[in-house]
């Protein structure tokens, strides 16, 4: 029997949500993560990966119409209680002025990230058939938080997921999703190899091949874990047990691996992709935070406000959003000095410790530097130097992050000290090449003074600042 388009809306997120209860306990882990042969169905707790379509939804229903760039600004500032990554750099984006796009592409290290592919089942719900249309809305909303490859991905797997839902194939889905993405995007690479790897490798070695190909120090990379979802949606054949096995064993951003494959499936083949799995709830888990936008409890609900959604706008076509507006960006001022060796602290440096130095301040309209320039012949040091403004009380963390050692001292006290050679993943959470400290600072100045070992150019570098409940915040000043 086909399957109806509400069936295949309801399988879509029962495999999104038992997808992700599988991954959940191995986020962020490099794989293989379990070798189990048949995961079960843990208990389903909320998901970012479910919540944040929640908004798109409640902006649709909002107006009656597909949702405007201003619009979805606003849902994110009233509803976004949590700020990992690049939700936090869009949030910290918007306070500025920046709407998307450019929310989405200023000062953006995790432009990349899978913050936007996680969230495309919506949108192909809403456009069922019409991957065009599909890849249209989701390229809108993930360029809130994202650019480039971020959006490519979210596009071609909402566009993917869109033409699955006439009941073509998975070959022939894909293919319907390449022809979407412009010329340039890796992602034509990324499912050319998927696809090919899963026909030419065993399991282990396809794995393997995928993690060598397009491996990323970001575990939540979206060329990394789409990479992983297409090779498992090819290598697994339509069955859900051994497909969410493959993913697991692919680590990295499981649970939205999982999530995304097991909704795939969903609209792929339906309600008989579950046959011979024990019950799977129809509940929905959703942060309290949501409850402003009065959430569906249950996927029978959601699927329900999808599909009568759908059938208003069937006759209105989404258009991609205009150029957003450029607000004013947090500038950050350092003085910055080579030196000749570890230990050196260069004359020049004690007069800039001490407010006197002869260098002009660098300005960098950013918080994620490019150290390039100062790298140039590479310097065994460089030693960086700026005021903090404090103007009022501040309990929160001090992220120090770059791609090498890094050395720091507050107004002359040691304050962190990491000697890995990382490539700096500048999350507030889980921070690679360097370290998030939690700082109380009452209001004043305060001297900061990083020093960096053995840069190597191109280089990263990153010193921000974050509420106690990680959001990012501009309200220190970083002045010369």
């Amino acid at each position: 029997m086909i399957p109806s388009f509400e069936d295949r809306l309801h399988a879509c997120w029962t495999g999104k949500n038992l997808g992700g209860a599988v991954g959940m306990p191995f986020e962020g882990c490099p794989g293989p993560c379990w070798d189990a042969a048949s995961p079960g169905v843990p208990p389903i707790t909320p998901n970012d990966d479910v919540e944040m379509q929640l908004l798109a939804l409640a902006a649709v229903e909002e107006t009656g119409n597909w949702p405007e760039a201003a619009q979805m600004a606003r849902l994110w500032q009233r509803h976004m209680a949590f700020a990992p990554d690049e939700y936090g750099v869009a949030l910290r984006n918007l306070s500025l002025g920046f709407l998307p796009p450019e929310s989405g592409r200023h000062d953006n290290w995790f432009r990349h990230g899978m913050g936007a592919v996680i969230r495309t089942e919506i949108w192909a719900g809403l456009r069922p058939a019409d991957p065009k249309s599909a890849a249209i809305l989701a390229a809108n909303d993930a360029s809130i938080d994202h650019a480039d490859e971020g959006v490519h991905g979210a596009a071609f797997l909402a566009a993917l997921q869109s033409h699955a839902f006439s009941g073509a194939p998975m070959d022939a889905c894909a293919d319907a999703a390449q022809s979407i993405l412009p010329p340039s995007s890796v992602f034509r690479q990324v499912l050319d190899e998927a696809r090919q790897t899963a026909l030419a490798e065993s399991d282990a070695d396809g794995i393997r091949r995928i993690r060598n190909l397009f491996g990323h120090p970001n575990f939540t990379d979206c060329v990394m874990n789409l990479a992983f979802i297409l090779f498992v949606l090819f290598r697994g054949q339509g069955n859900l047990r051994h497909s969410l096995h493959l993913a697991l064993q692919c680590g990295e951003d499981a649970d939205c691996t999982c999530a995304s494959v097991g909704a795939t499936l969903g609209i792929l083949h339906g309600p008989a992709l579950f046959d011979g799995w024990p019950a799977i709830p129809d509940t929905l888990a959703i942060n309290p935070n949501f409850a402003a936008i009065q959430p569906p409890a249950t996927i029978t609900e959601l699927c329900r406000r999808i599909s009568a959604a759908s059938q208003r706008l069937r006759d209105r076509q989404p258009l991609p959003w205009s150029p957003g507006h450029t607000g004013s960006p947090a500038e950050q001022h350092w003085i910055i000095h080579p030196a000749d060796s570890v230990e050196d602290f260069p004359i020049e440096l004690a007069a800039a410790l001490n407010g006197n130095s002869p260098r002009p301040p660098v300005c960098f309209p950013a918080a994620f530097i490019c150290l390039k320039p100062f790298c140039q012949p590479p310097p065994v040091a460089l030693h960086l130097v700026t005021r903090l403004q404090v103007p009022e009380e501040f309990h929160g963390w001090l992220l120090v992050a770059a791609d090498g050692g890094t050395t720091t001292w507050l107004d002359g006290e040691l304050l962190t000290n990491y000697h890995g050679r990382r490539t700096m993943v500048p999350a507030f959470h889980r921070t690679e090449g360097g370290t998030t400290v939690f700082v109380h600072l009452s209001p004043g100045e305060y001297r900061l003074h990083v020093r960096i070992l053995y840069p190597q150019p191109p280089f990263g570098f990153c010193v921000q600042t974050a509420t106690r409940d990680i959001h990012p915040t501009t309200r220190i000043l970083f002045r010369s």
